[in-house]
């Protein structure tokens, strides 16, 4: 099956905190975004996964990647990975420029 995704290195959140957004365009009725975070060997953390993310369906800067109980990020007391997973009928259409924590 295709499965087109990025996936980040790991990221030292150092404290934790944060808000995950993404520059995206392209999005829409036949393309979506989801967002989930993984630990070090690749395993969703619990409330971050791909299933949990509210598929991204608005192109444009800075869009905030919420999840259906979480708006933010909490301390995990490790590194994360963010993967970014493209769903829908259309997907090479969705263009991902920045994925970012702030």
């Amino acid at each position: 099956a295709y499965d087109p995704h990025c996936l980040s290195c790991p990221i030292d959140l150092e404290g934790g905190g944060g808000k995950v957004f993404v520059n995206a365009d392209r999005i829409g009725e036949h393309c979506q975004l989801r967002v989930e975070l993984l630990d070090e060997q690749f395993r969703p953390l619990p409330g971050y996964s791909g299933e949990a993310c509210i598929p991204l369906q608005q192109p444009g800067l800075r869009q905030h990647i919420f999840w259906r109980e979480r708006d933010s990020l909490e301390h995990f007391g490790h590194p994360v990975r963010v993967r970014v997973n493209w769903e829908g009928v259309r997907t090479e259409d969705a263009r991902l420029f920045a994925v970012y924590i702030a």
